[in-house]
């Protein structure tokens, strides 16, 4: 007991100096709450980052099974072609197809699994774009294309044992991938460019029945009435069609949203697509 009120005694004026200081104890309170949000900012980092490695492995993988079905298909038809035309008769087309099909198999899976599963990760990791600016169209895959081909001429080598034929059987298989990336990323600038414009030639056109439509067909709370796309049906298919097609496309169509916002949709795309074509453009 005597303990214990000297204790108490003695504690009451540190009570009473420490008092106004409960501002010495909030730092260390106030410190918990900054660091806390920290666990969860990594962990969606990181599952974001895990996410989109997955997606990149999907797009990867979807790349090297298309790619390399599409040339081992376009190698058989190249060789039974060449095959018939050197007239070898004792040879029949199936066999030549399937001979050139397992030659530009056995190149083309090796190269586009070195390219899209190790070399295009290392360069987006080590060389990638600065940042606001994309990758130009031209460019796309010159780096990585003619690695991958050299890689799998020097394996190529190697296993058919030419020790002295190493340096040419790298060079040349690095060559010839460049050249066909070259000529490849020309062919799909062009193709956007076409896609491109067919996007603006029916943006004018959704514009111009848009517009129609407002003057022509009546607005009841935002839903407009297109009749026109039911006039615009030749009646001779309307005639062909079942007694349930028939009353479906006699139903004027139903558009949910306004025409501003449709208009607006279509705006954002064509900007996107200005913004592919001065990429290009400034390129070119």
């Amino acid at each position: 007991m005597v303990s214990f009120f000297s204790s108490s005694k003695g504690a009451a004026p540190q009570d009473d100096q420490s008092q106004p200081g409960p501002s010495k104890i909030s730092p260390p309170s106030q410190s918990p709450p900054t660091a806390a949000p920290a666990p969860p900012m990594s962990r969606q980092t990181a599952s974001t980052s895990n996410s989109s490695l997955y997606a990149s492995m999907e797009d990867s993988a979807l790349v090297v099974l298309t790619r390399t079905a599409a040339f081992t298909a376009g190698g058989g038809l190249l060789g039974s072609a060449v095959g018939i035309m050197r007239a070898e008769a004792n040879v029949p087309p199936i066999l030549l197809a399937v001979r050139g099909a397992r030659s530009t198999f056995l190149f083309a899976g090796p190269f586009y699994a070195v390219r899209e599963y190790i070399l295009n990760p290392l360069w987006a990791t080590y060389l990638p774009p600065a940042e606001g600016q994309r990758r130009s169209p031209h460019f796309k895959d010159l780096g990585t294309s003619p690695l991958a081909g050299g890689i799998v001429g020097l394996i190529t080598a190697l296993i058919t044992r030419r020790g002295a034929q190493v340096a040419q059987a790298t060079a040349l298989y690095a060559a010839i991938c460049f050249s066909g990336q070259v000529v490849g990323n020309e062919l799909n600038v062009l193709r956007l460019r076409q896609v491109a414009k067919g996007e603006e030639r029916e943006r004018e056109q959704v514009e111009n029945g848009a517009r129609d439509s407002v003057r022509d067909g009546p607005l009841i709370r935002g839903f407009a009435f297109k009749e026109r796309e039911t006039d615009s049906f030749p009646k001779e298919k309307a005639d062909n069609e079942t007694f349930f097609g028939k009353f479906f496309s006699s139903i004027p169509r139903v558009a949910k949203i306004s025409d501003e916002e449709y208009i607006s949709k279509l705006e954002e795309r064509r900007k996107e697509l200005e913004e592919e074509l001065k990429a290009v453009e400034q390129e070119a």
